[in-house]
């Protein structure tokens, strides 16, 4: 199967999602008929779509011959284990020492700096060795060396492994470096297969979130979210396979959502504030929460006590897990330095990234744009009407919060996200939350027409990856298609608060029918 996909690889990027659409439409016109042979030929189109669904995701690692990312692996597993002695800005002038130390053959011809963001020359980098080399221990220099050159076996070419080096770095938290940082010296990358069990933890937590969510939501709900997250074009994206504790945040947000559609305000609270820790902006995601609390507090006089409750654990949670991590790192210079390293990540303009301000600029090139001046210009003059923007959308989908439900208003937290941040392609798996807003409800037609709406971005997104001149299409074009989904979202979420309205007002006028509705 594997064979026959890797053959067709093109055909299945819109032959999947095409399906999907077509299954969900059979199950809105048949999913109610009572027939056993009907039902069960249902479930069984699922079960099949699944199944290619996770072949396609997987195909990549397939062909490689291994469940292994050593590109993203470097980062993640050498950031967190020696991140006592490279903190956020030295991986790559350490990673070129230690190989030049080792007269390696093939030495990288330019590192990037991760101070200034810019591409240097590797030879400038010897005239700081002896500074450099202070910030290991004797014991400690000896490992560093031995773990580059291991991980550099892992690479089958040094022009992939130059590559890497020009990459810009790590970003995790301290939150997620202590979690991290124990299992990078239980499994070592010496040879020995132990390290290969590592990219199994992110499969082991989308079990996690997929029993979750067959728990709140049905096995139905839980299938068609996965087949979405392993078809859609910025979620089965290869930073984000067979790497090291990539998923977590993701998971931990559908965890939180399961447990508010269950009514578990407290576990909740945990997960959502575990995913804000582990990458700090899921905390965009608690806006509908928060504007559902205060509209509740302002209109009915009346404490929301599951809400209540599901802000004091997430409160209490990311005390616990931040002091924790204060104590792992040894102080907030880690925290500081994070800050820094996210604030000139987040300010600058990159092609491969998603966000309103990208649809505002309608980003060209670095040098140009349908605007016909540079994106800096564009934000420097008409910077304004992008805040303006903002402001109204927010200030909507604070009143549009209102009459949903707990997981929805968690769901409408895409929207902040997607106003507020331009975050790099593959962190949109968070795609995952709004398709649950429309997977949630897929007995009514209007939210279905949101799952196929999303279904049908999936193949878009792949039809412009096959491009030859791809940046500038797909990520736009991508970026647009978001904003209509968060703006389906909206009407959506507008329906449901002129209905409660309406009900309001018809029991008002009609006391007898709320006693009706008691009974």
């Amino acid at each position: 199967m594997y064979a026959l996909m890797t053959t067709h690889l093109v055909f299945f990027r819109y032959a999947l999602p095409i399906a999907a659409v077509v299954l969900v439409l059979a199950w809105l016109v048949l999913g109610k008929r009572k027939e056993a042979v009907i039902k069960w030929g249902l479930c069984l189109c699922l079960a099949v779509l699944f199944l290619f669904s996770a072949l396609f995701y997987t195909q990549r690692n397939y062909a490689a011959g291994k469940y292994f990312n050593a590109y993203e692996f470097f980062h993640y597993y050498m950031g967190a284990k020696y991140h006592k002695e490279l903190g956020y800005r030295h991986l790559y002038d350490m990673t070129y020492l230690a190989m030049e130390e080792e007269n390696y053959p093939k030495l990288p011809g330019s590192v990037r700096d991760l101070y200034t963001d810019r591409t240097i020359n590797s030879r400038s980098l010897l005239k700081d060795k002896a500074v450099l080399r202070e910030r290991f221990s004797e014991e400690r220099w000896v490992q560093w060396k031995g773990d580059v050159l291991d991980f550099r076996k892992s690479f089958k070419t040094s022009k992939a492994w130059d590559v890497m080096m020009q990459d810009r770095g790590f970003n995790a938290t301290p939150v997620w470096i202590m979690a991290a940082g124990p299992l990078t010296n239980l499994f070592k990358i010496d040879g020995t297969p132990s390290i290969y069990l590592l990219p199994w933890l992110d499969v082991l937590l989308a079990m996690l979130a997929f029993a979750c969510l067959w728990r709140a939501f049905g096995l139905q709900v839980a299938a068609f979210t996965f087949i979405f997250l392993f078809t859609h074009y910025v979620t089965s994206q290869w930073p984000l396979k067979a790497a090291f504790l990539r998923l977590d945040w993701i998971v931990a947000l559908l965890c939180s959502m399961s447990m508010l559609k269950m009514k578990r305000y407290g576990w909740a609270g945990f997960f959502a504030a575990v995913a804000t820790c582990m990458r700090i902006f899921p905390v965009l995601f608690v806006f509908g929460l928060v504007a559902k609390l205060l509209m509740e507090l302002l209109l009915k006089r009346k404490l929301n006590q599951g809400l209540f409750r599901f802000f004091v654990s997430a409160t209490l949670t990311g005390l616990v897990l931040v002091g924790l991590s204060l104590l792992y790192t040894g102080g907030l210079g880690s925290w500081l330095e994070f800050f820094e390293k996210i604030r000139e990540h987040g300010s600058s303009i990159r092609d491969w990234r998603i966000g309103m301000v990208y649809v505002f600029i309608a980003h060209n090139s670095a040098t140009n744009t349908l605007w016909g001046m540079t994106p800096t210009q564009i934000l420097e003059h008409y910077g304004w009407i992008l805040h303006c923007i903002r402001g109204v959308v927010l200030v909507l989908c604070f009143i549009l919060s209102y009459r949903l439900k707990n997981y929805e208003a968690m769901a409408l937290g895409i929207i902040p996200v997607f106003l507020l941040t331009g975050s790099t392609y593959y962190y949109y798996i968070m795609l995952g939350v709004p398709f649950l807003f429309f997977a949630a409800n897929q007995d009514k037609r209007l939210y279905v027409l949101g799952m196929i709406f999303m279904f049908a971005t999936a193949a878009i997104g792949h039809h412009y990856f096959l491009l030859w001149n791809r940046i500038w299409p797909l990520f736009f074009t991508l970026s647009c298609c978001i904003a209509i989904t968060s703006l389906y979202m909206m009407v959506l979420a507008a329906i449901r608060l002129y209905q409660g309205e309406q009900e309001v007002a018809e029991l008002s006028t009609n006391p007898g029918k709320l006693k009706r509705v008691k009974t």
